[in-house]
Formats: C-alpha cells, sequence, structure tokens
C-alpha cells in the first residue's frame, strides 16, 4: 500500500464516499518562515475567509509571542493557524 492509498482510505469512508465530517482544505494556504515573511500578522488582513497558515517560524527568538500574536489576528478573521513541528506551542496558543 502507497502513502497515497493509506491517506485516501483515511479521508475517505466506505464505498469511497466522503464522510459528512470530513473537511477540505483551504483554498488559500500561506505559509511563513523567518527569511521571506518576517512579519506574518502584518498580512493577516489581506487572507480571505477560511484561508490557512503554516507556521514556520523556527528560529525566531520571539517565536511563542510572535505564534500568540498570529492566532489572536486571524482567529477573528475565520483563518486558521497551524504550528509546524512543535506539538507544544501548538498547545499554548490554541
Amino acid at each position: 500500500m502507497s502513502v497515497t492509498d493509506l491517506t485516501g482510505s483515511l479521508n475517505l469512508g466506505l464505498g469511497g464516499k466522503r464522510r459528512r465530517r470530513d473537511v477540505a482544505l483551504p483554498a488559500l494556504i500561506l505559509m511563513t518562515d523567518d527569511v521571506r515573511l518576517a512579519d506574518p500578522v502584518a498580512v493577516i488582513d489581506t487572507l480571505p475567509k477560511n484561508s490557512a497558515v503554516i507556521f514556520r517560524h523556527y528560529l525566531a527568538a520571539d517565536r511563542e509571542a510572535l505564534a500568540a500574536a498570529l492566532v489572536a489576528r486571524t482567529r477573528p478573521r475565520g483563518v486558521r493557524v497551524l504550528v509546524s513541528a512543535d506539538a507544544g506551542l501548538a498547545v499554548k496558543v490554541s
């Protein structure tokens, strides 16, 4: 079984039909990092509702504060934040 087959089986119900609780990926996903987007909070107002942000500021000295500010700014706009590679930080800022 390939990875594609496995993920497909996790995402689809019996008979290949989508389960009602499945949620499609957002149409727009912003990926941040220390080099290309130093201040991701500054661009949140440009994102449409139901977008997502993958927070990847691995080297930022103020990573927790930046993630918290990002979540505070995105939540009222209906934009989801995924914290990459740090489950502890994800729990703290959620």
